[in-house]
């Protein structure tokens, strides 16, 4: 799958399917919620630091969550993910 970058340096990367952030609240958000995420070198900015999550159902859900919550867009690749994962022959 090809990675798709989006404001906020937020994006998927290719297999294995991972989640890369580099918002250090979002990061922070998520591993209170129990999810593991690696420190990376961010790619885009190596003076920033970065993260990768493995991508899965209940992670999109918190994320898509997380944006909500923040008034914000939910990244359009989790709204797809998420759609993909109820959709009958679900293809992901």
């Amino acid at each position: 799958m090809q990675g798709s970058l989006l404001k906020g340096c937020v994006f998927l990367m290719p297999e294995p399917k991972q989640y890369f952030c580099s918002r250090p609240a979002l990061a922070s958000y998520l591993q209170g919620k129990g999810f593991e995420g690696k420190e990376v070198v961010n790619r885009y900015n190596p003076d920033r630091p970065a993260w990768t999550f493995e991508l899965t159902e209940e992670l999109a859900s918190v994320v898509a969550a997380y944006f909500k919550g923040i008034g914000g867009k939910v990244p359009a690749f989790i709204s797809t993910y998420l759609q993909q994962l109820e959709a009958p022959d679900r293809k992901i």
